[in-house]
């Protein structure tokens, strides 16, 4: 309906139950066209795509190919921010940034709220790595000044 009726506010969508299709290796549906097609045809901005370190089985080709479907020109239709869930956390920032680059919303539900020093830690774990990448340095190298990152590596590392 929002969409349709062109009201002026993003939309998150999440494609709820699609693991039933996308898993299975034959029958169903890909991911790009699932996630990623689909869900700008219906007027999704952010549409929520598994990461490939995730626990929902996508593969690296899948993310990439999801990734280029939201972005890429689809004649009319606006490109929409790939939104990666899921086992998102600040071990998986400098990975998920340099593999589908700074137009893309991370979030960090159980990387926030998992960290070994709370959530506020966790917070700032996710914003020191984030910081880290977009200054051209590495989340290994700004864990060696920022405590609240270096718990949450060591944490993540199991």
């Amino acid at each position: 309906f929002l969409a349709r009726e062109k009201i002026n506010i993003p939309i998150f969508g999440h494609c709820a139950g699609m693991g039933a299709y996308y898993r299975s290796k034959t029958n169903g549906i890909s991911t790009a066209l699932s996630m990623g097609k689909m869900a700008r045809l219906i007027g999704m901005d952010m549409p929520l795509v598994y990461p490939d370190s995730g626990r929902f089985g996508i593969d690296t080709n899948e993310l990439v190919e999801t990734h280029a479907m939201l972005t890429s020109p689809m004649g009319p239709i606006k490109r929409a921010f790939t939104t990666v869930a899921g086992g998102v956390h600040p071990g998986t920032i400098e990975y998920l940034m340099k593999l589908l680059g700074n137009d893309t919303i991370l979030m960090a539900g159980g990387g926030i709220y998992g960290h070994p020093m709370g959530a506020t830690a966790g917070a700032k774990a996710i914003l020191q790595a984030i910081d880290a990448v977009m200054a051209g340095s590495t989340v290994a190298e700004a864990a060696k000044v920022h405590e609240e990152l270096r718990a949450a590596l060591e944490f993540w590392k199991k």
